[in-house]
């Protein structure tokens, strides 16, 4: 890095890791001994590392462990004896890692740092810590433009006795109530909003997320609580406006080491318990791990969706594997209006992701358009968990009835095929149940004829078919006792 870089900043104000090897003959012996400028780790039963501080140590990047003067694991790997397996001396220099990070931390670093910049306990916190500032014109600061966005703009004037006006780092316009900011950076005065854009560009170099972790070890050991300064200096070896709103915004955006605390107006930040990260950690990742499924689920529908009418998937590919039975049938859910709170939750998200509104017929929409409802869907057959598979042996004696079509009403049937019938659906329609037609009569009235279906011509009482449509009338809740008995009779 060069001179003017954060980590080389700390490095130089620093003192070194271990003392330079002394001259002589004996100094070539000690210093063939510890060939590295790494610290000897301590006793194993004093240098055993929690799980927080192994994870730590082995999560942090480069960047990070830098900013705390700790060795990257390429430094270690050249330690490795010969004769020793790579796996092997990987593991090692792990562990040897572990331990130096462990000593780095637990010694000299947290003394300099906090000899460094004073640090004082979350009761014992003074007012010279807290610094208010006020806003005006010339000012860089970051507010909330809503729910989700926040963005950085220079203060123009005053817009009323509270309000200000200020340029975004869109080139717009906006007046903005004090509620809204939510830093102002320091050392920014008379800032040139042309500028905004250099100043996020290098702001994307200094955020590192990992640097929050190693900075809550080190800060959570003494409940130490900082100032957005402070953890700029903590972190980058300097309090200017590019890494003091860099420290800004790694903490006001994290959500499992540290804790906004007011005071006095200004924010102070609190390394959160141990056990409280954990458990925040074990939240993240299972908040990742579900988000990661529902883009993959959205990816499946965008891509059903995309496929023309006669290529869609069919409907039992979508309930093979569980993950996306569970969505597909929360969205059916919604649509027919019979969801859980779950459900209601799974399918909105879905709804949101897809760029549809959060209602019950967007979700038939969606359903219809990914192929897993017909157009003509009958959303009471799901309603009323009304049965729509079938075992292979009814099937089989269904296609045979198809085959002979035996009609036992046929002698009292009259042949209407002279007529022009006329049935009022959808293009995509596959079951013409219903029908009408008309005739003028010689007095020059109109004869209008209703045609339906008669699909249970084609049964035989007490067949499997007959006894499993009386199962299907009496799970029907549209269906009375007294038409099933006109049914039969």
């Amino acid at each position: 890095p060069s001179p003017s870089s954060p980590s080389t900043r700390v490095r130089n104000r620093s003192p070194p890791l271990s003392p330079k090897p002394p001259a002589g003959a004996a100094a070539s012996k000690a210093h063939r001994r510890h060939p590295s400028p790494l610290p000897r780790p301590r006793a194993r039963a004093q240098m055993r590392p929690s799980p927080m501080a192994a994870r730590a140590a082995s999560g942090c990047s480069s960047a990070a462990l830098a900013f705390f003067r700790l060795r990257p694991l390429g430094r270690a790997t050249r330690l490795a004896p010969a004769g020793r397996s790579a796996f092997g001396a990987t593991a090692a220099c792990r562990g040897r890692l572990v331990d130096s990070v462990l000593q780095e931390l637990r010694s000299r670093r947290r003394v300099r740092v906090s000899a460094r910049i004073g640090l004082q306990g979350t009761k014992e916190l003074s007012d010279s810590k807290i610094e208010k500032r006020t806003i005006q014109k010339g000012l860089l600061l970051e507010f909330h433009k809503d729910s989700e966005r926040s963005l950085l703009a220079v203060v123009e004037r005053p817009d009323g006795k509270k309000n200000w006006v200020v340029t975004d780092q869109n080139g717009i316009l906006s007046s903005i109530k004090p509620q809204q900011v939510t830093y102002v950076v320091p050392g920014t005065m008379d800032f040139d909003c042309s500028r905004i854009a250099e100043f996020l560009e290098k702001a994307q170099d200094l955020l590192d997320p990992t640097i929050l972790e190693c900075a809550w070890m080190e800060l959570s050991e003494k409940d130490k609580s900082v100032t957005v300064e402070e953890f700029a200096d903590i972190v980058y070896g300097s309090k200017e406006s590019l890494e003091s709103y860099c420290a800004h915004f790694l903490l006001s955006r994290d959500i499992v080491y540290f804790v906004k605390v007011e005071s006095r107006g200004s924010s102070i930040y609190q390394p959160r318990p141990s056990a409280q990260v954990d458990e925040l950690l074990r939240r993240k990742l299972a908040k990742e791990a579900a988000d990661k499924e529902l883009e993959e689920f959205v990816h499946l529908l965008k891509s059903a969706k995309a496929l023309p009418l006669g290529s869609k998937p069919p409907k039992n590919s979508w309930l093979m594997e569980e993950k996306v039975k569970q969505k597909i049938e929360s969205l059916q859910a919604y649509a027919v209006d019979v969801c859980n709170d779950e459900q209601r939750r799974m399918a909105g998200n879905i709804l949101k992701a897809m760029g549809f509104a959060r209602t019950s017929s967007a979700a038939l929409k969606l359903l219809i358009n990914v192929g897993y409802f017909p157009v003509h869907v009958n959303l009471d057959l799901f309603r009323y968990d009304v049965q729509t598979t079938y075992t292979e042996k009814v099937l089989s004696v269904a296609e045979e009835l198809l085959v002979d079509c035996p009609d036992s009403d046929k002698h009292v049937r009259k042949d209407l095929s002279n007529l022009r019938v006329y049935a009022i659906d959808v293009d995509e329609a596959d079951e013409l149940d219903d029908a009408l037609s008309a005739t003028r009569l010689p007095d020059g009235r109109i004869k209008v004829w209703i045609h339906v279906a008669d699909p249970t011509c084609f049964l035989q009482p007490r067949s499997i078919l007959d006894r499993l449509f009386l199962l299907l009338l009496l799970s029907g809740s549209s269906f009375s006792v007294n038409s099933i008995l006109y049914y039969y009779l």
